[in-house]
């Protein structure tokens, strides 16, 4: 089921330059969001990393040091939806967001193949080198 190749126009560019955030993103939020009750945070979350690291960012380029800048940008309020800008977030809300990442990057790793069969992402490239703030 969730294993379906990505359709052809997507998959050449992908393959010669690497899997970006944005396409990432795109395709998981289309295809395997699992529960409606977190849709409206994932969608909200995936505009957040999109706006911080921008669409065209290779998936593969991201570190754990960049996981700890946008969570320092996010507990500040300087990386917010419109109407929220400037306000800090609470750990929970951190935690939702990177748990929500991390889910994105390891479901292209284990779980979602592309029309050659090769995962969309070789490796997760920032693993759990970042703790979830608590």
């Amino acid at each position: 089921l969730l294993t379906r190749p990505i359709s052809a126009p997507t998959m050449p560019a992908v393959r010669r330059h690497g899997l970006t955030l944005g396409t990432l993103l795109d395709i998981y939020n289309r295809e395997a969001d699992p529960e409606r009750s977190t849709r409206k945070h994932n969608e909200r979350a995936a505009a957040l990393f999109i706006a911080h690291w921008g669409r065209d960012r290779l998936v593969k380029s991201l570190a754990p040091a960049d996981l700890e800048t946008y969570v320092r940008a996010r507990r500040s309020g300087v990386i917010a939806p419109n109407n929220r800008v400037g306000k800090p977030v609470r750990d929970r809300v951190l935690e939702e967001d990177i748990t929500y990442l991390r889910t994105v990057i390891r479901w292209a790793t284990r779980k979602r193949k592309d029309s050659e069969g090769r995962w969309l992402l070789e490796e997760d490239p920032i693993g759990d080198a970042i703790s979830i703030p608590r």
